[in-house]
């Protein structure tokens, strides 16, 4: 009962956030040098910011399933951010079509100022606590709690062709009394690498290693739909993912891989 109420308060901040987001994101970005501006480029209204992806992405076949996912930030003080993330993993092959299982991501965090290494590359890190849960009871409930630093160094101008490669290191402050081993699975790093262009195909890299082979990747590519001739903003997706835990509840689980193909607003911060 605890988890459902917990579930209910997210999802209600989560549709708060997304109401703030419609509402500025029609008004110009404020000129006030409180903006962190390094940040700009992330800014979608007064004080809210991209994070990790705003995407629908659907699979075919006979497991096929469906994946859902809003992310968002909101800078508090300075270059001080709460982010929340929900992703949903849909079964879409069962004729219910029910939600295989959600997972709320809150974060509390600070930012560096970037630090230029060069005329064309620049590190940021992010230090911050985050809260990972599926808000589901007994044997189904799954949740963890990190400490994570997660820096990224970017080369050449980020609104032209350019690479980013972010770890994200991580330890444990919990973890719940249903997955007390989800670190052999989720160790303490993930990996992205992203060749990206705000006008062209952008390609990402993501992998999670495991002990003993217990790891998990994804193949991301996107390309503005503008290309298309479609005026409509954001990105058409395709995405692979295999490997161990899509989702909390899935930790230990292992999926073939799932080819998914929708749009995606954004592609993250």
């Amino acid at each position: 009962m605890k988890h459902r109420r917990v579930t209910r308060r997210l999802n209600l901040a989560c549709l708060t956030a997304i109401l703030l987001v419609g509402g500025c994101s029609s008004m110009p970005a404020p000129r006030s040098t409180a903006e962190p501006s390094d940040l700009q480029q992330e800014q979608l209204g007064a004080g809210v910011y991209r994070h990790e992806g705003n995407a629908l992405l659907i699979g075919g076949g006979s497991d096929a399933s469906a994946k859902f996912q809003i992310s968002l930030k909101l800078r508090l003080a300075d270059r001080v951010f709460l982010g929340y993330t929900q992703s949903n993993l849909w079964d879409i092959s069962q004729t219910s079509a029910p939600f295989r299982d959600t997972t709320h991501q809150p974060s509390l965090f600070y930012y560096t100022r970037a630090s230029s290494l060069g005329s064309s590359t620049s590190v940021r890190t992010a230090w911050g606590f985050e809260h990972q849960s599926n808000g589901r009871d007994e044997a189904d409930s799954r949740s963890v709690n990190l400490l994570f630093a997660r820096p990224r160094m970017t080369i050449g101008p980020v609104h032209a062709r350019h690479w980013q490669l972010e770890p994200k290191l991580h330890a444990y402050l919990g973890k719940g009394d249903e997955n007390p081993d989800i670190a052999d699975y989720r160790t303490h790093l993930e990996l992205q690498l992203a060749n990206l262009h705000d006008d062209g195909l952008g390609v990402a890299l993501w992998w999670r290693p495991g002990k003993s082979g217990r790891g998990s990747g994804a193949v991301t590519m996107s390309l503005p739909l503008e290309k298309l001739s479609w005026s409509v903003p954001g990105f058409l997706a395709v995405q692979v993912f295999a490997g161990y835990g899509e989702t909390l509840l899935d930790y230990n689980r292992r999926a073939g891989p799932q080819l998914r193909i929708g749009y995606m607003l954004d592609r993250g911060s």
